[in-house]
């Protein structure tokens, strides 16, 4: 989280890297010679992240600042429209995905996951073994305040931040007692099993009835979660990633990914099983994505059918990547 200090110089900076981002452009656009020409302004995404709007009287975030980030852009897309004649050019100007208010649950993820773990481990013949050593790199991130952290990522490199990281991840596991962890997310939950053959250090077998039994107590885990008082169910669906996005690489994705059920950021669960949870988001995110995203398209063949069939995000480039190869063929 950020003081209102730090929100009102993330707004400055974002204004002004618009302005002069558009001022760039438009110098490209009128002194270099182009067939396509892309360019993309990122201060809607992480103004969307860190100046959402929050109904929280007492919010540190600024009025209004994410609504001058947006008419900034505003302003720098029309400056570059004067710059482009659309009876010869096609404009297409689009969105991959949208912005929310925050509605994540992903700081239970961490505490669900070792609780789910250690009482596997009391079930199973993993009890008879002692625990893993605690990591200090983790205990820093869990108990240094944000603020201070942030203070000293910003002077170090870039490979420092990295490996931080990354050893906040993944130390302080007995990974042969440990059936899965999670992983870093912003959004959604993100669950990787500890598989043989495929971790370096692997606790279970996918064709033994472990794996099964582990990952029927898992499932089972994070759907009896509900938000304490309210009694709402905390997840929505658990993803098995590989069914929906297949492929050579799948494995390098998590293996399960948690959804919610729409509700504000909680901070105390409970469930029948695993017992009660309190946590706290404090990613200093008021907003984060949504699945809808836009596409506007002006200039020659506007119209043209190919640009109706554009309904996802997977659609986008074969359409670009065709339309290109057309006009490169003079057929445009």
């Amino acid at each position: 989280n950020k003081t209102r200090r730090q929100l009102d110089h993330v707004r400055t900076s974002l204004i002004k890297g618009t302005k002069r981002k558009g001022e760039l452009i438009r110098h490209l656009l009128l002194n270099t010679e182009w067939d396509f020409f892309l360019t993309v302004f990122g201060e809607c995404h992480r103004g969307g992240h860190i100046l959402w709007p929050e109904s929280d009287p007492g919010s540190a975030i600024p009025s209004d600042a994410l609504l001058e980030v947006y008419q900034a852009v505003d302003q720098s897309l029309n400056s570059i429209l004067d710059s482009i004649d659309p009876a010869t050019t096609r404009i297409i100007l689009f969105s991959l995905h949208g912005m929310q208010t925050n509605m994540s649950q992903e700081h239970f993820v961490g505490p669900v996951v070792q609780r789910i773990n250690t009482l596997y481990r009391q079930k199973s013949l993993y009890e008879s073994r002692p625990a893993g050593r605690r990591s200090p790199i983790l205990l820093m991130r869990n108990y240094l305040p944000a603020q201070l952290q942030n203070a000293i990522a910003r002077m170090v490199p870039v490979g420092v931040r990295d490996w931080v990281v990354n050893r906040a991840t993944s130390e302080g596991y007995d990974w042969e007692r440990t059936p899965a962890l999670p992983l870093l997310a912003d959004y959604n939950g993100y669950l990787r099993f500890n598989l043989k053959g495929r971790e370096a250090s692997g606790s279970l077998q996918k064709d033994e009835p472990t794996y099964q039994l582990y990952r029927d107590w898992l499932e089972a885990g994070f759907q009896d979660l509900h938000i304490a008082d309210g009694g709402t169910p905390l997840v929505g669906n658990l993803v098995e990633t590989a069914e929906v996005f297949p492929g050579a690489r799948s494995d390098n994705l998590p293996d399960l990914i948690v959804t919610w059920n729409d509700q504000p950021p909680a901070t105390a669960i409970e469930s029948e099983v695993l017992g009660n949870f309190a946590a706290k988001l404090d990613t200093g995110r008021s907003g984060n994505h949504r699945h809808e995203g836009f596409i506007v398209v002006d200039g020659p063949g506007k119209g043209a059918a190919e640009w109706q069939s554009v309904t996802h995000i997977q659609d986008l480039a074969s359409v670009l990547l065709d339309s290109f190869l057309k006009y490169r063929a003079g057929k445009v």
